[in-house]
């Protein structure tokens, strides 16, 4: 049963989360909607539509988070997405803030503060 949660859980935080997923994927390696549809699918079994990842790289890249270019793959012209500076800082800022709230929440666990409800002074 947990698996399936797992599952569930994953799908979540992927369809909430996707630019950064995006983001993260284009840094390792400049690509195409195309192979970002696939990846995400074969990795987190989503099924992306088209209609919901290409606006979402128009608006990173109208963002200033992606740049884009032209290029000629097996006959084809393909636009390939590369993560500009600043979508490098703005991973580095959603990694950042993700660690403090993992640290904060470790402290409050540890000193058995896990509902705010039970803190009192």
């Amino acid at each position: 049963m947990s698996e399936i949660f797992k599952k569930q859980i994953v799908q979540r935080i992927v369809k909430n989360l996707l630019d950064i997923y995006i983001l993260q994927m284009i840094r390792d390696q400049p690509t195409w909607g195309y192979k970002i549809k696939k990846n995400i699918e074969a990795e987190y079994g989503i099924k992306l539509r088209h209609g919901a990842l290409y606006p979402l790289l128009n608006a990173l890249e109208n963002s200033g988070y992606l740049t884009s270019r032209k290029e000629k793959h097996g006959g084809r012209i393909r636009k390939v997405y590369e993560i500009t500076p600043k979508g490098m800082q703005y991973l580095d800022a959603y990694y950042k803030f993700l660690s403090e709230q993992i640290q904060t929440r470790e402290i409050e666990t540890f000193a058995g503060r896990t509902d705010e409800k039970q803190v009192s002074i």
